[in-house]
């Protein structure tokens, strides 16, 4: 771990959650940054048992370095993806931009032209409408008048 460039308190942490103590866990780190004598020059007398528990914690310490090495690995590789996803994306905006920038702006007067021709056909049509319901009223009106005087006139003859 500490080839890797691990810190001294996340080595200790480690430890620690693997069930070591933490102050034999900060020996042991200190131990191995100030080596006092070579890995070689164990005392033949210690215990067996503490010989395969130094071991054990040796693959401990290296399979978690290579799992933190392997995440680091795996963030830096998501990232990178996603660093890229990004990049299309804002590629394919500045391409929609430039686009949208380059197309040719519809023809304003020419859609004016159209509503307001449209507009003035409707205008004319309800002119006319108009005009003749106007005329239809003014010949209803007169029949009346003269149903009035016919009627009248029937009276008066009676």
């Amino acid at each position: 771990m500490l080839d890797a460039g691990i810190d001294d308190e996340t080595i200790v942490s480690t430890l620690k959650d693997s069930g070591i103590d933490e102050a034999t866990s900060r020996a042991n780190v200190a131990r191995i940054k100030n080596p006092s004598a070579p890995p070689s020059a164990i005392p033949a007398e210690i215990h067996p048992a503490v010989v395969q528990q130094m071991d054990t914690m040796k693959n401990e310490v290296a399979t978690q370095a290579e799992a933190l090495e392997l995440h680091a690995t795996t963030t830096q590789n998501v990232l990178d993806m996603q660093n890229n996803k990004i990049d299309e994306v804002s590629q394919q905006m500045q391409e929609v931009k430039q686009s949208v920038a380059s197309a040719p702006a519809p023809a304003t007067s020419t859609l004016s032209g159209s509503a307001d021709y449209r507009l003035a056909e409707l205008q004319k049509q309800l002119d006319e409408t108009n005009a003749g319901m106007n005329a239809c009223l003014d010949l209803m009106k007169k029949i009346l008048e003269t149903d009035r005087k016919i009627l009248v006139d029937l009276e008066l003859k009676k």
